[in-house]
């Protein structure tokens, strides 16, 4: 994590001006109070703590204006609505001290990523109730599909592709950074397109610029998406939709391409939902470049939310391609990021900084999620970590389970996040055939 760790350094004396939310600097108070618990807490937000110094930097003074830039960086269009940005971070800074204000005892102790964790695990909807759930058996083809998605989309965060055939779209000033490769399997060749996770300051940038942006484009009708990642994604359409269109082209004759699967970690797997929804839109790019295939599939990780609209195959006007396809979001029960929108961080705020004895006190029926405005996407596999209470708990099962039932979730482990982690809980699939 060196790179990122180099692309962070002196974002705490970067100047943002946010343009809707502006947090009143005269009271230092409340700032020094905020930055005191962002950085003892910033591993809720990543591991490694990546979010915690951009946080911090996001309550400038009023004279002060500019983008969020990391070293070598230049302002341009591509920061991608930085001030939208920092305005959410800001709405973040004063929610915590409203938290803080309304419960005065307490609430400068205890502060450690340790305790917020055993805090968010004894919510009971921490975890699917396992009526909800059931047992998840892939077949050879299934499991052959997400295992394929699974090593693309932890190559994808490579420098470069192991595949020797490999596209690599570098990142540029509206491209997130992806592969594109031809696989084989019995005969049948797919193109496999992966979108990159998070990595740079400027990836942490567009995650959060999580404001809503109407579209009446995508699936052909009104809807609202993610601000950040719509945006990259329209930009990125007719690119990557004319690459897809050329490698189809290209291969036809000696090794036709019957098949898609578009792929992704985190924000790269919103991205490839946002290109699969393009791809079930009529008269898009997306569409034209695979309406010739036979199959088009969506294997996404740690997906977060990203369109008010629950939308699938089945409830729109797709293609027999999509329908034949798979649309699966491979889920760690636990990691915020599934379910994580501005509501959800609010909810884990108020449980880690609320005494337990006021939020129970608070919640006399139970904590209970916020109902979600942006929706859990796909056919929801879930990965459980062994329950020590259960001597048949295994690490590597596998569960299907409702989008309903997610969305109902309190997910707050930031550790269950990482890629790595999900490998680890396919280790079961990922064996070679």
């Amino acid at each position: 994590m060196a790179q990122v760790e180099a692309a962070t350094e002196g974002l705490a004396d970067a100047a943002l001006a946010p343009p809707v939310l502006e947090i009143d600097e005269g009271d230092a108070g409340i700032r020094a109070k905020a930055n005191q618990l962002l950085e003892q807490y910033g591993a809720l937000l990543e591991p490694d703590s990546m979010m915690r110094k951009a946080l911090v930097a996001t309550a400038p003074s009023a004279s002060t204006s500019g983008a969020l830039l990391g070293p070598g960086q230049s302002a341009s269009a591509s920061t991608h609505d930085a001030g939208a940005t920092s305005a959410q971070y800001a709405g973040t800074l004063r929610r915590m001290n409203k938290i803080l204000s309304e419960n005065p005892k307490g609430s400068n102790k205890d502060r450690s990523i340790d305790v917020y964790l055993n805090r968010v695990r004894k919510v009971p909807i921490h975890r699917i109730n396992d009526q909800n759930v059931q047992p998840f058996t892939p077949d050879a083809e299934q499991a052959w599909l997400i295992a394929l998605a699974a090593k693309t989309s932890t190559d994808s965060y490579l420098d470069k592709s192991t595949h020797a055939i490999a596209e690599n779209f570098p990142e540029g000033t509206d491209m997130k950074p992806m592969t594109m490769y031809v696989e084989e399997r019995q005969g049948r060749h797919i193109l496999v397109a992966a979108v990159r996770g998070s990595v740079t300051t400027g990836d942490w940038l567009l995650n959060a610029n999580a404001s809503p942006a109407k579209s009446t484009k995508i699936l052909g009708r009104t809807s609202d998406w993610h601000r950040g990642f719509l945006r990259v994604a329209e930009k990125m359409e007719m690119y990557i939709a004319s690459r897809i269109t050329v490698n189809i082209s290209r291969d036809c004759k000696t090794t036709p391409i019957t098949e898609i699967l578009f792929t992704g970690h985190s924000a790269g797997a919103a991205i490839a939902q946002i290109f699969y929804a393009m791809s079930m839109t009529a008269g898009s790019k997306m569409e034209s470049s695979v309406k010739e295939l036979q199959r088009i599939h969506c294997v996404t990780f740690a997906p977060p939310p990203i369109t008010n609209i629950p939308f699938s195959p089945k409830d729109t006007t797709a293609s027999q391609a999509h329908l034949d396809g798979m649309f699966y979001s491979v889920l760690n029960e636990g990691d915020p990021v599934v379910v994580g929108q501005q509501s959800h961080l609010d909810a884990l705020l108020e449980v880690y900084l609320v005494p337990e004895e006021a939020l129970v006190a608070k919640h006399p029926d139970g904590f209970k999620a916020p109902a979600p405005y942006f929706r859990v996407l796909g056919n929801c596999i879930l990965m459980r970590e062994p329950d020590p209470d259960d001597s048949e708990s295994e690490e590597g099962d596998l569960f299907s389970v409702d989008t309903s039932h997610v969305e109902k979730a309190l997910f707050g482990d930031p550790f269950l996040h990482p890629m790595a982690k999900y490998m680890q809980g396919l280790q079961s699939i990922l064996k070679p055939n």
